[in-house]
């Protein structure tokens, strides 16, 4: 029996294909496919550590394993006790004990939209935006908090927002594609307000500005020199026929309500859709094809690094997180590198070659997976395994797999070849990583 997970196809704009999954029947009990599985060939396993010691393991959804199917989960994040996924395909977040497993809270289905970017944490409250409006739940409970949509249909908020000094951030657009009309920044006061409260700034005119309007990533805040509070952020500027124009990194002054400064020397596709990190004053952040290092005060580019060191396209889907000295880039196919944050020489660079038996399954990166604990990096690849390296020399990687063929205790269902594919994770503290298999929230420990 075979049945397939709906192809979501946005016009112009992006196509999602989800693998059908098959479901084998094997002495009565059903052999169900993880999603995206990169193979049928058993060698899939090969040189992969089988993770088969768990914490604990509790069930997403007993109904849709069932019917053998699996879900994206978002965001998992440590709060005291708890840990809280985002659950994509439901409409909600769940609280789980994070010793025990068991259920704390679940307030699935009480929201319209969970395609989230990040998540904030306010107040005990837990903030995100949709396209639609902003939404927020209590961590201790999961009850909802604001539940704002916007009544306009012809203005949406970005994803991209951030909570700063009692204030709300977020960007403002028509979301028209056919003929853009204009974009903008909203601030509010906390919680964040209904619209007739937002203020409004920094608004650019499509029509004044070629036709082209601005494409934003979130915001990261820096106390200048002054003393002023400013506000600096990626933007990619895009017209009607998608024709990419500028590339820029802004600096907005939010005291003096003007732009402080603006860097434009970026190539002229594919860069700076990663928002920006800030470390003692310098940013850093990355092109398609160079990691940057420039002066939160000024702009100006302290050092840049790119062809022949940097071998893999970065933009998109590149996780990169600044460690004590160290700038650690992970590449959208087969590299990692690690650069000196303070003059962007190489600490180490890895090129997984994938004509190789041994690299052919390391891949590529998942978003939002990318961990440092105990001086090792750890992250989920493009084939939904975990890779476990050092951060101190290129020498040393592991890569763990889930184990195939895994007998679901109380169903009489198996899974076939289950993976992290498309699912994020994080790592407490104490060394306890939290993820998912799309059918199973997992904790287990950290392999060290």
């Amino acid at each position: 029996m075979m049945f397939k997970i709906p192809i979501v196809f946005v016009t112009c704009l992006y196509l999602f294909c989800f693998q059908s999954c098959l479901d084998v029947n094997t002495d009565d009990e059903q052999i169900v496919s993880g999603t995206d599985s990169p193979t049928n060939n058993p060698d899939y396993l090969d040189g992969a550590i089988l993770i088969d010691s768990f914490k604990w393991i509790q069930i997403i959804d007993e109904q849709l394993l069932n019917l053998y199917k699996s879900v994206f989960t978002r965001h998992p994040q440590v709060h005291g006790d708890k840990i809280i996924y985002g659950v994509l395909d439901q409409d909600g977040f769940v609280a789980l004990d994070r010793f025990t497993g068991n259920l704390i809270w679940d307030n699935r289905g009480v929201f319209n939209n969970t395609a989230i970017a990040k998540t904030q944490e306010y107040n005990g409250f837990i903030y995100y935006n949709t396209r639609g409006g902003i939404r927020s739940f209590n961590i201790s409970t999961g009850a909802v908090g604001v539940n704002y949509s916007l009544s306009n249909s012809n203005q949406y908020l970005g994803q991209e927002f951030a909570i700063f000094n009692d204030r709300y951030y977020a960007h403002l657009d028509d979301f028209n594609f056919s003929e853009p009309i204009f974009d903008e920044w909203i601030v509010s006061e906390m919680p964040p307000l209904e619209k007739n409260d937002w203020v409004h700034f920094n608004r650019i005119e499509a029509a004044s500005n070629n036709g082209f309007k601005r494409g934003y990533n979130f915001p990261t805040f820096f106390i200048d020199q002054n003393g002023d509070t400013t506000m600096i952020y990626a933007c990619q500027e895009s017209n009607n026929l998608f024709m990419t124009g500028n590339m820029h990194l802004i600096s907005y002054n939010l005291s003096a309500d003007s732009i402080k400064w603006i860097n434009r020397n970026f190539t002229p596709r594919g860069g700076l859709t990663k928002a920006p990190l800030l470390d003692e004053g310098r940013l850093y952040t990355l092109g398609e094809e160079n990691a940057l290092c420039l002066s939160a005060e000024s702009g100006e580019i302290i050092w840049e690094v790119g062809a022949p060191v940097i071998k893999d396209k970065l933009t998109g889907y590149a996780d990169f997180l600044i460690h004590e000295n160290k700038m650690i880039i992970l590449g959208k196919v087969e590299q990692i590198l690690c650069l000196n944050k303070f003059n962007g020489s190489v600490v180490w660079s890895r090129f997984f070659e994938i004509t190789k038996p041994s690299d052919v399954y390391i891949g590529g990166s998942n978003r939002n997976t990318a961990n440092i604990y105990n001086g090792k990096l750890y992250y989920i690849n493009g084939w939904g395994s975990l890779v476990v390296t050092s951060i101190d020399d290129d020498n040393s990687f592991d890569r763990y797999s889930l184990p195939q063929l895994v007998p679901i205790e109380g169903y009489e269902i198996k899974l076939f070849e289950p993976s992290f594919s498309n699912q994020n994770m994080t790592i407490s503290e104490d060394g306890v990583i939290y993820t998912s298999d799309g059918y199973r929230f997992l904790a287990f420990d950290a392999p060290l």
